[in-house]
């Protein structure tokens, strides 16, 4: 049947002049769509296989490049031990956070530091932090930066330590700044009575801002009892001319792990201890791209970004020319009595306390 409808519209066709139509097989149309839809399957499952292959090949050769051309937290942790597997100085890493936070933050020591990496110059710094004003003194306690693209910042401070916002003196300057003489006086003798009613066996760290500059020498010298100094803030810095001052500070108290005779910081002279601060200042200048960005450098209430570099060749070259270190401020440790007749000595001028201990055992 299907044959004689096909000679029929042949035979029309002819008889309007027309070619006549070849006859198509259904089957054969069902084979060619078939063969386009299997072409058009392999063409996309090949794009796919394309772009798949080229995410993989980004990642192995990406990942490891950045790594290799940016600041690596890892590579900067690397530990050096000796023959029989003891380390023998500090990490890259643990110099530069120690350094950043000893010249601002006291009550901050950089313990050890493990690095966690994210991948594509990501990471996760966890930093070991002993304290005297956290985790009860005995403990270290973590705060963690993050680190991406060789900036750092900061991702978790659950003690509080770690911001570098406010400095130890910040309390001075916002507070006690326009006050009289008279006015820092009062201050001083309710802080003493407010302190009286502590107990007996309660131990206070304090930061104290002296009437005249004092060495360091001389300032452990004052330190009678039960206290002891334990951060400078060096009266030498950088004086801007917009205003903004900069002073950094020192760790003149022990550190808790100590790599060389320069950690063992009781035992330095005030002129010996300017090789722990110039070493300081010059680890910071050497890795100021890392910090300046986000996280800048504290003094007191402000935080310096732009002017660093500036700063620290200012600071540098005072260090070089010095035979000591000088302070006016700075903080220490003490018992309640042994506070108290340091503060009734008439050397200071404005204190506060930072942090209360109700047992000599913290």
């Amino acid at each position: 049947m299907k044959k004689i409808d096909e000679e029929l519209k042949a035979l029309n066709m002819e008889e309007q002049g027309k070619e006549p139509e070849p006859a198509v097989d259904a089957d054969f149309e069902a084979a060619i769509e078939k063969a386009v839809n299997r072409r058009i399957k392999k063409i996309v499952f090949k794009t796919l296989a394309t772009v798949l292959a080229c995410v993989v090949a980004l990642t192995l050769c990406l990942n490891p490049l950045m790594n290799a051309l940016l600041p690596n937290a890892k590579t900067m942790n690397e530990v050096t031990e000796d023959n029989v597997g003891n380390r023998v100085e500090r990490t890259e890493l643990e110099k530069l956070l120690s350094a950043y936070y000893e010249v601002s933050t006291p009550y901050v020591e950089i313990y050890t530091v493990d690095v966690d990496s994210k991948g594509f110059a990501r990471y996760d710094i966890t930093m070991y932090i002993t304290s005297a004003i956290a985790g009860g003194g005995r403990e270290p306690v973590t705060g963690t930066l993050s680190m991406k693209f060789g900036k750092l910042s900061i991702k978790d401070d659950p003690y509080h330590l770690i911001n570098p916002l406010f400095g130890p003196f910040a309390w001075n300057e916002n507070y006690y700044g326009a006050g009289t003489d008279a006015e820092k006086a009062e201050e001083l003798e309710n802080l003493i009575e407010e302190i009286r009613k502590l107990p007996q066996s309660a131990t206070l760290d304090m930061s104290i801002e002296a009437f005249d500059g004092v060495d360091v020498d001389d300032l452990r010298a004052q330190m009678t009892g039960s206290l002891q100094a334990t951060w400078v803030q060096v009266e030498k810095g950088y004086a801007g001319s917009d205003g903004y001052d900069y002073l950094a500070g020192l760790n003149i108290s022990d550190k808790a792990t100590a790599y060389s005779r320069e950690d063992k910081r009781s035992e330095l002279s005030s002129e010996e201890l300017v090789k722990p601060y110039l070493e300081n200042l010059r680890t910071l200048k050497e890795y100021t791209k890392m910090y300046t960005d986000a996280m800048g450098l504290s003094y007191n209430n402000t935080l310096y970004y732009g002017n660093v570099h500036e700063i620290l060749d200012t600071l540098i070259a005072e260090a070089e020319a010095m035979y000591g270190i000088t302070t006016k401020k700075y903080c220490i440790t003490g018992s309640r009595d042994d506070i108290i007749k340091y503060l009734e000595s008439g050397r200071v001028e404005t204190a506060s306390v930072d942090h209360v201990s109700y047992s000599m055992f913290r």
